[in-house]
């Protein structure tokens, strides 16, 4: 995981676990080793949210209206 976050650039915690980033697209290179040993070690399904991970938040840069 060091690995991916020094490729991405991301600022991570002292002890280079932890990470907070504002980013418009997702880590691919992170994300996809996970969900692939999750299933193949595991036989867990990936892209369902079992438990509270983490908090996201979003803003506009203009007022949305439907169908935007």
């Amino acid at each position: 995981i060091r690995n991916c976050f020094e490729e991405y650039k991301v600022v991570t915690d002292p002890s280079g676990r932890y990470m907070c980033s504002y980013k418009k697209w997702h880590l691919i290179g992170l994300e996809l080793g996970i969900s692939v040993a999750s299933i193949a070690l595991r036989k867990e399904p990936t892209g369902v949210a079992t438990t509270f991970n983490a908090d996201v938040v979003a803003t506009a840069k203009k007022d949305l209206h439907m169908g935007d």
